[in-house]
């Protein structure tokens, strides 16, 4: 059964015909958008970006459209994994206790949990970004367990030598059954290259951090995979050495309306609710992902009029992707269009170096089905219906981070007063 941010009475989410057309960014735009709708099908939402809508009603639900969703990798994943699967057990028995990978630095460049932005694509984000605090630090890796390894390089077929920053390091738990890759790893030159299993120990050296052309890039990318049931386990519980003691901090909160307008004011239509947020921990000195949501919004009358569960994000993409296709893309999760402007930092056409940058996550396209936090395939079916009814809204907003810290956000939205 699905537990979904449902309106109540004969209030409904809406499906809207939603066309985003082509969009030209040729200027910086800034966080407000003017609230002025053009009188034609097609109108400019900021200087140079044109969203075109199709058919009466046509509602501009997220203003994404400057960016596409590019394929799921984790489909590689799933073939280093039935490596494994064909030559060990791998019916997971527990929780893998992991070291961490590098001997002087406890950050993170990313977390897992949320669809990530480079050049005009999006995708989801599906390990932790281990990186240096500062380039003087070693750049050294260290197996983070004991047990039996192997190189490939990403696709999983390839040996190595195919380029170090496309190898990875496979390590299979004895103890769990659990499989840990560690990804962007240029190996020992004492370890076998040709796909041979080797042995290592925890903390034993085994490679490097594999050069990039990036100052302050290099990174492994830790995945910890159920190969059995070709899934993802949340990385952050493997490894006791993290610390984050810091709660989600929430900025604010606003409505999309019909046109993707940001609102701060209640307008009659199809409406998205978004919460700006971010979290901190002790050591990456970045703006890093929260973990899940939860969200329940009422009436001036205490009606409630939609509400969602805790959600947890990173289960929207955990089942390891064989065929993956547009609208199983979790791009949706995020209102990028409103993000434009902190693309920037040291990570090229990316909000990733950027360590102030936030997370706008469209909380009513959020879904749970079975218990398990999910993305609307159409941004057309994750709507909030305001009403002319409705003259005032209570929004109560929780997050939470990977250990369990809880921020949270009371707003009231309410009418203009010469509605």
């Amino acid at each position: 059964m699905a537990s979904v941010p449902v309106l109540l009475d004969d209030q409904r989410m809406q499906l809207r015909g939603l066309v985003l057309g082509s969009l030209v960014l040729s200027a910086c735009v800034t966080e407000d958008m003017t609230n002025d709708p053009a009188p034609t099908d097609s109108f400019e939402i900021e200087p140079g970006m044109f969203v075109s809508l199709t058919g009466s009603g046509g509602k501009a639900d997220l203003a994404n459209g400057d960016v596409k969703a590019r394929p799921l990798d984790t489909s590689d994943y799933a073939v280093i994994g039935k490596y494994w699967a064909d030559s060990r057990d791998v019916t997971v028995t527990g929780q893998p206790v992991l070291e961490w990978p590098l001997a002087d630095s406890r950050a993170l460049l990313d977390r897992a949990g949320t669809p990530i932005h480079i050049d005009s694509f999006v995708y989801e984000h599906t390990g932790l970004d281990v990186i240096r605090e500062t380039e003087d630090q070693s750049p050294i890796v260290h197996a983070p367990l004991r047990g039996v390894a192997r190189i490939t390089d990403w696709n999983g077929f390839q040996y190595y030598p195919n380029g170090d920053y496309s190898t990875v390091i496979s390590i299979w738990d004895p103890e769990t059954h659990a499989v840990v890759d560690l990804m962007h790893v240029k190996p020992n030159a004492d370890l076998p290259h040709d796909g041979t299993e080797f042995s290592v120990e925890s903390g034993q050296e085994i490679g490097e951090l594999a050069e990039l052309d990036i100052p302050g890039g290099r990174h492994t990318h830790v995945t910890v995979v159920d190969a059995k049931n070709n899934t993802l386990l949340p990385p952050l519980d493997a490894f006791p050495q993290y610390i984050d003691d810091t709660p989600p901090v929430v900025k604010d909160l606003y409505f999309l309306d019909a046109h993707a307008w940001k609102q701060w004011e209640l307008h009659d239509g199809p409406n998205d609710l978004v919460v700006t947020a971010f979290d901190r921990d002790e050591k990456s000195g970045r703006n890093l992902e929260p973990a899940s949501a939860a969200f329940t919004v009422k009436d001036q009358t205490g009606r409630v009029i939609a509400q969602l569960d805790r959600c947890t994000f990173s289960d929207a993409f955990k089942h390891l992707a064989a065929n993956w296709t547009t609208p199983s893309s979790t791009i949706r999760m995020i209102d990028f269009g409103n993000a434009r402007d902190q693309v920037g930092g040291f990570w090229p056409n990316s909000d990733m170096g950027n360590p102030d940058r936030t997370f706008r996550y469209a909380l009513t396209n959020l879904r749970l089905v079975d218990g398990e936090c999910t993305v609307v395939a159409d941004d057309r079916d994750g709507q909030l219906e305001i009403t002319s009814d409705v003259q005032s809204m209570d929004v109560h907003v929780d997050l939470w981070d990977y250990r369990n810290n809880h921020g949270a956000i009371d707003w009231t939205f309410k009418r203009h007063a010469n509605h």
